[in-house]
């Protein structure tokens, strides 16, 4: 991940929320998010990448991910492993701390990767 600037912290948005299945067709679950608590962030165009902390009663786990736009708001996608390893099911009250997405591909990158990247004369 992409470090903030020095002295500047990123702005992080914190909320509670309730893990919610958007669609029985797909098993998709999601967590909705407020358009008022994602405008705290100005998104510029349609780049909505996120690091995303999700706080359950029995654990937490950060995520590289997006706010989907939804009806005028958001939600982000809480695929079945997070959801396993953060022991919540549908209805479940959940903790979520977001900050903007900075890094330069939405993903981390090893040094190493780095390093082969560099040396590459494409």
């Amino acid at each position: 991940m992409v470090m903030p600037e020095k002295n500047k912290k990123p702005k992080i948005i914190k909320l509670s929320s309730r893990l919610v299945q958007l669609s029985t067709d797909f098993n998709w679950y999601v967590i909705p998010i407020d358009a008022k608590s994602a405008s705290g962030l100005r998104f510029e165009k349609n780049n909505r990448r996120i690091i995303c902390t999700i706080k359950s009663s029995a654990a937490s786990e950060t995520i590289q991910c997006a706010l989907m736009p939804f009806g005028g708001n958001f939600f982000v996608m809480v695929n079945k492993q997070v959801r396993t390893r953060l022991g919540i099911k549908e209805g479940d009250k959940v903790t979520v701390e977001f900050q903007k997405d900075e890094s330069k591909y939405g993903l981390p990158m090893s040094k190493e990767l780095r390093e082969v990247l560099r040396q590459d004369k494409e």
